[in-house]
C-alpha cells in the first residue's frame, strides 16, 4: 500500500518544476532585456556625446580658421605698409638748415629739439663728450654758445672746411655735416643720420682748436 501511494504522488511535483522553470526563464528574459535596454541607452548616450564633441570641435576649428585668416590679412596689410613706406632721405633739407641758422643767431635752441634724434651725442672740443643724452639736454648744452658773436656763418670757404677735416676732430666734419662759425670764431658742427635728423653736435670754443 505504501508503495502505491508514493508512486501516485510523484507526478504532482512535475507541474511545480515546470512553473518555476518558466518563472526563472521569464525573470532571466526580463533581466536580459533590461540589460540590453541599459546597454542600448548607454551606447546612444555615448553616441550623442561624441556627436556633441564633434560639433564643438568643428565650431572651435571654424573660429581658429577665422582668426587665422584675420591675422594673416593683418600681417599682409602690415607688410604692405612697410614696403610702401618711402625710405628716409639722408639729404639735409634747406628748411632744417634755415632752422639751425635762425636758432644759432637768436640763441634760442628750443626749436632744434624736434630736429634731433633721441638719444643724441654732444661733443665738446678739448673736453669729454656728452652722450648719449636727450634732445632736451642737448638744447641746454647749446647754451654754451650764448657768448658767440652773431650772425653765424654757415657758408664757410672750402679751404676752411678742409682744414677742419685735417684736424684731430676730423670725424665731426664730413659731407653730411652742417658747419657754422660765429663772429668770435666759435665753431659748431651738426651731423645727421640717414633720415636727415641731427644725431650729434660738435662744439668748439675756438677754431684754433681745429687748426
Amino acid at each position: 500500500m505504501t508503495t502505491k501511494n508514493t508512486a501516485q504522488a510523484a507526478p504532482l511535483h512535475a507541474p511545480k518544476k515546470k512553473r518555476w522553470t518558466k518563472i526563472a526563464l521569464i525573470i532571466a528574459f526580463i533581466l536580459l532585456s533590461t540589460l540590453l535596454a541599459i546597454s542600448a541607452w548607454q551606447l546612444q548616450k555615448c553616441h550623442t556625446r561624441h556627436q556633441q564633441r564633434d560639433a564643438e570641435i568643428k565650431h572651435l576649428q571654424t573660429k581658429v580658421d577665422t582668426l587665422t585668416a584675420k591675422l594673416n590679412a593683418q600681417l599682409t596689410t602690415s607688410e604692405s605698409k612697410k614696403t610702401t613706406t618711402p625710405p628716409c632721405d639722408p639729404t639735409v633739407t634747406e628748411a632744417t638748415k634755415t632752422a639751425i641758422r635762425h636758432a644759432m643767431d637768436a640763441k634760442d635752441y628750443t626749436s632744434l629739439q624736434s630736429l634731433m634724434t633721441n638719444p643724441i651725442k654732444v661733443i665738446l672740443a678739448a673736453s669729454e663728450g656728452q652722450g648719449p643724452i636727450t634732445p632736451a639736454q642737448a638744447v641746454l648744452s647749446l647754451n654754451y654758445f650764448d657768448t658767440a658773436t652773431t650772425p653765424w656763418n654757415f657758408a664757410l670757404p672750402t679751404t676752411t672746411i678742409t682744414s677742419y677735416e685735417a684736424s684731430f676732430y676730423h670725424a665731426y666734419f664730413d659731407d653730411n655735416t652742417y658747419v657754422g662759425k660765429s663772429g668770435n670764431s666759435m665753431v659748431v658742427s651738426f651731423d645727421f643720420d640717414t633720415c636727415g635728423k641731427i644725431t650729434s653736435i660738435f662744439i668748439a670754443a675756438s677754431d684754433d682748436l681745429l687748426l
